[in-house]
């Protein structure tokens, strides 16, 4: 018996039989904000409030007037895991003590960006370059608190100011709500390369909590934006929202706090890439909230692509590492990596991890957390004053690139201390990962701790860092320096693809000196960023920043370039779209090569920059016939022209409602948003009639996807091709019976035991146990006021649990809890429902629990649903079992196996 450390597990079941439906009315059709828990962990989609076409927002700019904000420093708000400290636990694991073999890059851009106009800290530092295909002009978008510059960059050496500086919000400008009147920051902004558009997004958190998102009209960030406002949560706060660019959605992580207070766990979510590019006012908003996961998970990040998109299917990544002392029960400092699967056509498949914990863990080298409790440990030249470090999560971005030979690869930083002695001293500990072509397994190739091309005599803190990956392959890491004889300054360091493993060996270059301390305020960065161009998959930019003195802070707008990497060769596509026989230009046409899209405008003309190649080129939108366009080839460096001509196609009417069909159920109509293929915008149904109708194309073939608003339905869908004629075609959505939450429906208990009748460690009359296998005689099911291993955890229902004590036992050995005396089954109770509280992933083995049925007094017991085995969490987890084929039986009893792996306790509690 091997004496591994056991781990901290907790194993809840609440049983629940009985579906019972009351004739309720249901509330007004308002979308359900993700702040209520779920059974499971399922996701929570919601519409924007508000939605529109801005005005150019160069145009708003020559008119805005800003309105004052009360400045300040924002709250630090405090990850649990930051709060825990920790001692030393020796040197660092992975610290580079490499010779230099390069040098960094000269500067190809090094300016000023915006600065703090609103006398508010710290800046949030970050922006993204981008390209307009259809004039050629290379932008470099900045926001940062509470402002936003565009520049023009096609010339880095001369950058020409084309928009601002003016407040984030006036993009809001007209909208309403609290995106246009509040300013709040926490800012993000991406290049779409995919689009050849912008992503932008800040959020509100007055309370209730909203993200505002605009995706740019066209590659001009000047220009026209559509405009949505996500209502997150009617109480859960979404700080430092962090997002990444995929192919099926913008994804985004946030740090969750209860009424901006209390620590409310992570929240994953994914928004409409597709409804938010096209401006479909009903874009969605898929959210999963951790909390009841694991309450210590927190501080992760999604993947962010550049260059090459990811095949087909392939989910996002997210990535958070953690400390032995976060209290997550790891035998070594880890990274977590999850797989969040969206799907748009049944939003309810959607899966985050597994069940919410990580598809991967693997160990990375040791490291201790910078700051430990308080996170304000950086020094400076000539005060007291210490600068924050930000040690308890990952930094922006997890940078992915998928190279020329078809190797993935993700890269990531945060910092650590580098000192183990007790004067701590700030590094950047960086991870590259790579998987293969197509694969979403990833190994961890690379890692070190950057301290200083000499650490053993360098004093210097570097924190706050940024990494990005170039189309060789090749790494940049930026970062702010400081100590107590240097103004914080910015710094470079890098490695080449060849360069040896686990090093940045191309020599620090301090790009920008500082020359002030920052005085009277310890927020520092938050973030900074960096990213790619697009145009040629080689030029780093950076943006960091810096101190003007007192709270004057100030940021620094930088660009390189490795001088081995070459530029993947492109060209330009575009032409102009008209309807057939004449020259009426169509606006709004999709055009599709490749993995590229983009729209017509106004005038039908579209641009769009592609890697060498030859594609099928396709023009699409409902109305007309789609066509496309093979064997269009693109030129290194030229402009293919490929116009259309579209033919419209004769228009036939769908109609029909949207209704209640759960059996037995009040056959209402539905408030519903249906998504139809090819379509360009989700329709919704009359709130009170549930009528819906749509024009589509005759012939056409229309998959329709259906959900009510309204939680608690099922999804339905339907795929037609279109006749040649006008009909119905109506859709009966039934509840969700797991959830039991639509409106007019609720549960009744018919059964409970909640071990609460009995002195421990007598069971309650009703239950025994027996031992199935193994010869250990403590092997046993008994009661306790509360959990055994780990000790501490209050029953759901005080004062007692039910437990299987697999803690003391041996490996293998079984027992079984179950009930002595039969119950009945009848048709519509068929739900078993239990709660899991686990962590087994200490070994290749682990607890389990089936749960089983008898109907012949225990002569022979049946397995029903899985084992539970590796679904764990730190907190509370229900799960639901249907037990449908055994509706009708009147002489069933309920088991519970429980084999032990020598882990911690099983418990049980409120079965009902």
């Amino acid at each position: 018996m091997s004496s591994t450390k056991k781990w901290q597990t907790l194993f809840s079941v609440m049983v629940l039989f009985g579906l019972a439906f009351s004739l309720a009315a249901p509330s007004g059709a308002q979308a359900k904000a993700p702040d209520q828990a779920e059974t499971g962990l399922k996701p929570t989609v919601t519409y924007a409030e508000r939605a529109d076409l801005s005005p150019a927002l160069r145009d708003v700019a020559a008119y805005y007037v800003e309105e004052p904000v009360e400045g300040g420093e924002q709250p630090l708000m405090l990850l649990p895991k930051s709060e825990l400290g920790k001692a030393s636990t020796g040197a660092d694991g992975a610290l580079q003590n490499a010779p230099v073999t390069g040098q960094m890059p000269a500067m190809l851009a090094n300016f000023d960006g915006v600065n703090n106009l609103a006398g508010v800290a710290p800046p949030d530092t970050e922006g993204d370059m981008g390209f307009d295909p259809a004039t050629g002009t290379k932008y470099y978008f900045q926001w940062v608190n509470l402002h936003i510059q565009v520049w023009n960059v096609t010339n880095p050496a001369a950058p020409v100011s084309v928009l601002g500086p003016i407040a984030g919000n006036a993009i809001w400008s007209g909208f309403g709500g609290p995106c246009a009147n509040t300013n709040h920051g926490d800012p993000i902004v991406l290049y779409d390369e995919l689009a050849h558009r912008w992503f932008i997004s800040q959020f509100s958190v007055t309370g209730p909590y909203y993200n505002c998102i605009a995706v740019s009209q066209t590659g001009d960030p000047t220009g026209g934006w559509y405009r949505y406002a996500f209502l997150y949560s009617n109480t859960k706060m979404n700080d430092y929202p962090k997002y990444g660019v995929w192919p099926d959605g913008y994804y985004m992580t946030v740090n969750q706090f209860n009424n901006a207070s209390t620590w409310g766990g992570a929240g994953a979510a994914v928004y409409e890439r597709d409804g938010l590019l096209a401006g479909n006012p009903a874009a969605r908003q898929l959210v999963f909230d951790l909390y009841n996961v694991n309450t210590g998970f927190g501080g992760m990040l999604p993947a962010d692509f550049e260059g090459t998109p990811p095949a087909a299917g392939t989910p996002n990544f997210f990535a958070e590492v953690d400390d032995t002392s976060f209290g997550l029960g790891d035998a070594t400092d880890s990274m977590r990596i999850w797989q969040f699967h969206v799907d748009w056509a049944n939003p309810a498949n959607s899966t985050f991890g597994v069940n919410g914990q990580p598809n991967q863990i693997f160990p990375v080298a040791n490291y201790d957390p910078i700051c430990a409790a308080t996170r304000l440990c950086i020094p400076q030249p000539g005060t007291s004053q210490k600068l924050d470090a930000i040690g308890d999560r990952l930094m922006y971005r997890l940078a992915y690139r998928n190279l020329s030979n078809g190797t993935q690869m993700l890269a990531v930083n945060h910092t650590v201390d580098v000192d183990p002695t007790s004067a701590a001293r700030a590094g950047v500990r960086w991870y590259q990962l790579s998987a293969g072509a197509g694969s979403t397994t990833w190994a961890l190739s690379q890692q070190s701790t950057y301290a200083g091309d000499t650490p053993i005599s360098d004093t210097n803190h570097r924190w706050m860092g940024s990494i990005g990956i170039d189309r060789m392959g090749n790494l940049a890491l930026g970062y702010s320096v400081s100590s107590a004889a240097g103004y914080p300054s910015i710094g470079l360091v890098g490695r080449l693809f060849a360069d040896p493993a686990n090093s940045l060996p191309q020599g620090e270059v301090i790009a920008f000196s500082g020359a002030n301390s920052q005085t009277g305020v310890e927020r520092w960065g938050d973030y900074s960023s960096m990213s790619i161009d697009p145009t040629d998959g080689c030029t780093f930019w950076y943006t960091q920043e810096y101190s003007g003195g007192g709270w004057n802070w100030r940021t620094r707008i930088l660009s390189f370039r490795y001088p081995s990497c070459t530029g993947e060769p492109l060209g330009t596509l575009s032409g102009t779209v008209v309807a057939q026989g004449g020259a009426t230009p169509i606006a709004g046409v999709t055009i599709t090569a490749g993995s590229f899209t983009t729209l017509t405008g106004a005038d039908g003309y579209y641009a769009v920059l592609l890697p060498v190649g030859s594609y099928s080129v396709t023009a699409a939108k409902s109305g007309y016939q789609p066509v496309t366009a093979n064997g269009v080839t693109i030129a290194a460096s030229a402009t293919t022209t490929q116009n259309f001509s579209l033919e419209a196609t004769t228009q036939r009417t769908i109609s029909g409602t949207v209704f209640d069909a759960t059996p037995g159920g009040h056959n209402w109509p539905l408030y519903a948003a249906i998504t139809i293929s090819d379509y360009p915008q989700t329709i919704y149904t009359d709130p009170v009639t549930g009528a819906y109708s749509v024009q589509l194309s005759e012939g056409a073939v229309a998959s329709f996807n259906v959900s009510a608003v309204q939680p608690g339905y099922q999804a339905a869908s339907q795929t037609i091709t279109v006749p040649a004629g006008n009909t119905t075609l109506d859709f009966g959505l039934e509840t969700d019976a797991t959830t039991c939450t639509a409106a007019g429906y609720h549960t009744t208990v018919t059964y409970q035991e909640n071990f609460d009748g009995v002195t421990a460690p007598d069971l309650p009359v009703g239950w025994a146990f027996t031992r199935t296998a193994g010869a250990d005689a403590k092997t046993a099911w008994a009661t306790n006021t509360g959990t055994i291993h780990p000790a501490g955890v209050p029953a759901v229902s005080a004062p007692n649990v039910a437990y299987f004590n697999s803690f003391t036992v041996q490996t293998g050995n079984v027992a079984r809890l179950y009930q002595t005396a039969p119950i009945s089954i009848t048709p519509g109770a068929t739900l078993l429902r239990f709660w899991m509280f686990h962590d087994p992933g200490y070994s290749s083995a682990h607890d389990t629990l089936q749960v089983q049925v008898t109907t012949n007094g225990g002569g022979s017991w049946v397995n029903v649903g899985p084992a539970f085995d590796r679904l764990g969490a730190t907190g509370w987890v229900q799960q639901v079992i249907d037990l449908s084929a055994y509706a009708g039986q009147t002489n069933l009893q309920l088991g519970f196996l429980a084999t032990s792996a020598y882990g911690n306790d099983i418990h049980l509690d409120d079965v009902s």
